[in-house]
């Protein structure tokens, strides 16, 4: 994917910063008692990474931000079944 913006900027462009916490929320059920730097580095940060790569690898150039919301909507959706 060509896309000068950062994962921050494409998700609020794209209006699912919203989801994206959901999932963090979904991942982090069971870290009850855990720190704000182990959420941060077991599920925050592995997450971004992973939708990162995700988004380079199936992003293509030019895609509409229709179609990118789809894709993470959908990435989103599938790691909460996982």
């Amino acid at each position: 994917m060509e896309d000068n913006r950062n994962l921050n900027e494409i998700l609020e462009s794209i209006d699912e910063i919203r989801h994206l916490s959901e999932l963090i929320e979904y991942r982090s059920k069971d870290m009850k008692g855990a720190t704000a730097d182990e959420i941060l580095n077991k599920v925050i940060h592995p997450t971004l990474d992973d939708l990162e790569l995700y988004l380079r690898y199936y992003g293509k150039p030019g895609i509409s931000e229709g179609e990118l919301k789809d894709l993470v909507h959908a990435w989103i959706e599938a790691q909460m079944i996982v």
